[in-house]
């Protein structure tokens, strides 16, 4: 029987929770993806980590933060702070951010047009830091589900180059469905519906 490993991620100056943040169990020796889950909308997770796994690193990522990697762990790990990422401004604005994630149709969809990820550069580099997907240069996985299908502007993804060339700046919104209903294929385990502000190519 493998290992429960429990904890509370929050913010390491306000101690709020932070909501949706990726929690990645990996090999020790080579980074090698075991498990992986989000926090829940109070912050917390759990996560199993199956017998005879060895030696093992939790990663733990979220917009905006410092990602963490814990080589030490075990069982219950309590309250885990992110410190968020300094980075020095000539000129402060202070704007109300909505809810960049929140559940949705079978899934969790981001708001990007609204949020931090506007500004990260591609929309691969997006993806990377959505929950339940992880990125390993231009191959995707979702937690527990695996390849997922791509859907731009309801137009099916046949070549994951393309995510490479469109800019941050002009994706609307990213939505990650983890049970596709019956209008995907039976064999399809998980869709990414990605929506531009205007049309692509």
């Amino acid at each position: 029987m493998g290992q429960t490993i429990t904890g509370k991620v929050i913010d390491a100056e306000s101690a709020q929770a932070l909501p949706y943040a990726n929690v990645v169990l990996l090999q020790a020796a080579d980074s090698v993806f075991i498990g992986g889950t989000v926090t829940d909308e109070q912050g917390d997770f759990i996560l199993e980590k199956p017998e005879h796994t060895g030696k093992c690193m939790l990663r733990i990522q979220y917009v905006g933060y410092a990602p963490l990697l814990l080589t030490d762990f075990s069982g219950n790990l309590g309250k885990i702070s992110l410190s968020s990422k300094g980075t020095r401004l000539d000129e402060v604005v202070v704007t109300a951010e909505a809810k960049t994630f929140r559940m949705e149709n079978g899934g969790i969809s981001a708001d990007i047009q609204n949020s931090r990820l506007r500004e990260m550069g591609t929309l691969s580099d997006v993806l990377g830091q959505i929950p339940l997907v992880r990125k390993d240069i231009d191959s995707y996985t979702v937690f527990g589900k695996g390849t997922p299908v791509f859907y731009i502007n309801n137009r099916r993804l046949r070549n994951n180059q393309e995510l490479r060339q469109i800019s941050s700046k002009d994706v609307k919104k990213i939505t990650v469905i983890t049970n596709p209903g019956v209008e995907y294929e039976s064999s399809v385990n998980a869709v990414i519906r990605i929506e531009t502000i205007r049309p692509v190519g």
